[in-house]
């Protein structure tokens, strides 16, 4: 039976990881167990991981990280005249892990679990899958990290209970409240925000390295490409010694006989970070009160992602939550994708090793008049779910209407993601507000939704099944001009 591989597609980093037996970690070509989420496209080659990271000072414009923060927007990257998306340029990277899993198991790899943060929308799911075909690879399922995370600790430890997953990696932070009885694990809710971690803590050291520069030396350009990303590697290591260390040395040296040097205290650290904690705290505080489940039931809490090994992440958890105890840690760095390649290994079998009941990380609802959204699945509802509303016309005589879906909390649909719309015709001609039109969602254990409108009076009907491509509006732009009018209760 062929392997299939687990991957961790991180911001930062990406990890590979398959299970037999136990959990191993793929390690790259350079014997790595981590790659660098860069790409550098050269004259001749386009290169990956640690190579491309030596292309940061010598070829910037045409080396890119962070570009798993843009899965699925409208964000281009140019190379040499040509545009190319987020997946384009991840499908790189993922061709590469690919091709080392291949090496390192010395067979033809084609399908794949891999993760993404729980709070991505349908949009950039899409965007990751896109980004898989293009490397060759076969997504079989996407997981949430939290979830993959959950699933490495609790397999790894055969361990029961409630637990709470706070997940913080370079660009993104989720938290998760999962329970999990023998095989099943069951997602209670989920919160999170897309763009918070470790490169935000980088941006305001930063911040405060070049204010002191620019103090000392005022006519200094400090606008030169090159340094700039000299000092932000040094950052970026300075960063990871503070978790070790009370205070370290940024250091950058100049030509023309000017030096930076500037001493950061982990005191000085963890006022500049302070804010971004509290907010993780707070949304980790938001997913138990959604859930129902008092903050006594909880067993343990789950550390994932590189961040986490900042001590006052775990300072400021063990004061929030006093009575639950902080799992001893598996490689905050490698956690997610060993539950990838667990959960990768239980979908190549036919009698699964562990099952799931998650929950959607966003509301779906639809638009109405006046650009409102009118929301069927609440967020957090158990998959799979159904919902179903009556809706009713705008104009007199209307036989046709658009049905716009959408995901997202906000009250005005515009401010939504956009994930797909159809016309639904053959409606009954009749003055407004007569016609009843049920809308019925179907969310499946996979997160596929489904579509029906069904027209009470004829019976006619229309269905959907969302395909999201990268290419749709990430937000909607236009109003409708034959949308519903109101609901029926």
């Amino acid at each position: 039976m062929k392997k299939w591989i687990g991957i961790d597609l991180g911001t930062t980093n990406t990890v590979a990881s398959y299970f037999d037996v136990s959990s191993k970690i793929i390690l790259n070509e350079r014997g790595e167990r981590m790659t660098p989420s860069i790409v550098s496209f050269s004259d001749k080659d386009v290169l990956v991981g640690s190579a491309a990271k030596n292309q940061i000072l010598v070829n910037p414009k045409k080396t890119f990280y962070d570009f798993k923060t843009n899965i699925g927007s409208n964000t281009f990257y140019k190379v040499d005249g040509e545009f190319y998306r987020a997946e384009y340029i991840s499908a790189h990277l993922l061709s590469s892990v690919k091709k080392n899993a291949e090496k390192f198991l010395d067979e033809e790899i084609e399908n794949a679990v891999i993760t993404v943060p729980a709070y991505f929308s349908e949009i950039q799911r899409r965007g990751v899958v896109e980004a898989a075909n293009f490397a060759g690879l076969n997504c079989k399922a996407i997981l949430n990290e939290p979830t993959a995370a959950a699933i490495a600790y609790a397999f790894e430890r055969q361990i029961d209970g409630i637990f709470l997953i706070y997940d913080l990696g370079g660009g993104t932070f989720d938290v998760t409240l999962m329970e999990k009885q023998g095989e099943i694990y069951t997602v209670l809710s989920v919160k999170g925000q897309s763009r918070l971690g470790g490169n935000d803590f980088n941006k305001i050291i930063e911040k405060h390295v070049l204010d002191s520069f620019k103090n000392e030396y005022p006519d200094f350009n400090l606008e030169d490409v090159f340094l700039l990303e000299e000092l932000r590697e040094r950052i970026e290591e300075g960063k990871k010694n503070l978790s070790v260390m009370e205070e370290v040395d940024i250091t950058l040296l100049f030509l023309d006989g000017k030096h930076l040097n500037y001493r950061l205290k982990r005191n000085e650290f963890n006022l500049m970070i302070s804010e971004y904690v509290e907010k993780t705290i707070q949304l980790s505080m938001e997913c138990i009160a959604d859930s129902g489940v008092d903050i006594n039931s909880v067993s343990k809490i789950i550390l994932s992602g590189g961040s986490t090994r900042i001590p006052l992440i775990e300072k400021v958890l063990k004061e929030s939550f006093p009575s639950v105890s902080i799992l001893d840690a598996l490689n905050q760095d490698e956690v997610v994708a060993i539950g990838a390649g667990i959960h990768a290994f239980s979908l190549s079998r036919n009698d699964s090793i562990i099952k799931f009941k998650d929950v959607t990380p966003y509301s779906l609802g639809l638009e109405i008049k006046g650009n409102e959204c009118f929301t069927l699945i609440e967020r957090n509802a158990a998959l799979p779910v159904s919902r179903s509303k009556l809706f009713t016309t705008t104009n007199d005589y209307q036989d046709e209407i658009e049905i716009h879906i959408l995901q997202g909390e906000y009250k005005k649909a515009s401010l939504n993601c956009s994930i797909g719309r159809f016309s639904f015709g053959n409606i009954q001609k009749a003055l407004k507000g007569i016609p009843k039109i049920e809308v019925l969602f179907t969310l499946n254990e996979s997160g596929i939704l489904s579509v029906n409108a069904k027209d009470l009076q004829t019976n006619s009907s229309n269905f959907i099944e969302i395909k999201i491509t990268s290419s749709s509006d990430n937000v909607a732009k236009e109003s409708l001009s034959n949308t519903f009018t109101s609901i029926i209760d």
